[in-house]
């Protein structure tokens, strides 16, 4: 049976989709704050609500070096094998999870030791699976 190729173009367009849409529901989940109390500033309820933030930067941070990685590797690549663009659909698969523990992280807050830990179990399972494409 051949190995069928296909061009690297296109695992980079479905690359750069996916990240994008998991850039986007991590924003997506910010949340405005309900009408504030009487007493209390704008700026205060963000300064106490600082959780679902942090979640959502860490995540930023977290999916862009990802890409940045992801990028650069496939971007060497002359064609792109059906076994490339496999790996490469596990680790996009791993990535779509990413919004949901920065949700967890921004709900149950950094008390919470479990969500914390989901978030870091994906983070290295998103690295397993990215130095396997690499």
């Amino acid at each position: 049976m051949a190995r069928r190729y296909y061009p690297p173009e296109r695992l980079g367009a479905l690359t750069d989709g996916v990240f994008a849409i998991a850039l986007t529901l991590l924003v997506l989940e910010l949340k405005l704050p309900d009408q504030p109390p009487t007493g209390l500033t704008l700026l205060e309820i963000l300064v106490e609500d600082w959780h679902p933030f942090l979640g959502w930067l860490i995540s930023f941070i977290v999916l862009a070096r990802f890409w940045m990685i992801q990028h650069d590797t496939a971007s060497s690549i002359a064609r792109c094998s059906s076994r490339t663009a496999l790996i490469n659909f596990i680790f996009l698969a791993t990535i779509s999870f990413v919004p949901f523990t920065a949700h967890l992280v921004g709900i149950y807050e950094v008390d919470e030791p479990s969500a914390l830990q989901i978030f870091a179990v994906l983070v290295a399972i998103n690295a397993l699976v990215l130095g396997w494409f690499v």
